[in-house]
């Protein structure tokens, strides 16, 4: 019983292995498949090379992007400081514009019995007529004169400082009549101490 069971299946096994090499369908199938393999396989590879490319564009691109902002903070940096420095300047250029208010303020109060405001004059004029023979090659000289007193009139062409006035009345005296295209500066009489001596 047992040999012939081993028989059989000797049989069977000798058929299946003809069956096989007899069905040549069998192997087509199996190489188209193993073809079909291969080309997915190589599509796979395909597409993670183009990934592979993308991402160290993308690598690449981060990079410039964090550059950039990089760049971007330290000119906000720049941009502030430059913002804090004019604010102080601001700051201070307001608290120098409300002291001048102030003493311009205590200038008109100063000068208020008569109506008119005080002021130091700083303007420029040359020497006066020659007294004596002379080289008219010499060079005028040039004076820088300062005159302080209530200004009494101006208009577009002059300014005039009147040193004198009698209180209560519409009576000076000691004017001085100064072209404004010669004058350089004007200062209310209670900034005299911080622009120096006189």
């Amino acid at each position: 019983m047992m040999l012939k069971e081993k028989t059989d299946l000797g049989r069977q096994l000798a058929e299946s292995i003809m069956d096989s090499v007899l069905q040549p369908d069998s192997n087509d199938e199996l190489m188209a498949r193993v073809r079909q393999l291969e080309q997915e396989r190589d599509a796979l590879q395909h597409k993670a090379a183009r990934l592979q490319s993308r991402s160290e564009e993308f690598k690449f691109l981060l990079k410039e992007q964090a550059s950039s902002l990089a760049e971007a903070q330290r000119e906000n940096a720049q941009l502030r400081r430059e913002l804090s420095a004019q604010q102080v300047k601001l700051a201070r250029l307001e608290q120098g514009m409300k002291s001048t208010h102030l003493v311009r303020e205590k200038s008109r109060l100063m000068g208020a019995q008569n109506g008119y405001p005080v002021e130091m004059v700083t303007w420029v004029t040359t020497a006066g007529t020659a007294q004596r023979w002379h080289s008219l090659d010499d060079k005028p000289k040039v004076l820088t004169v300062r005159t302080c007193g209530f200004v009494t009139y101006e208009d577009d062409e002059i300014i005039r400082i009147t040193p004198h006035i009698l209180p209560g009345k519409t009576q000076g005296c000691g004017d001085m009549k100064i072209p404004k295209q010669s004058i350089r500066s004007r200062l209310p009489v209670g900034l005299m101490e911080s622009a120096g001596s006189v």
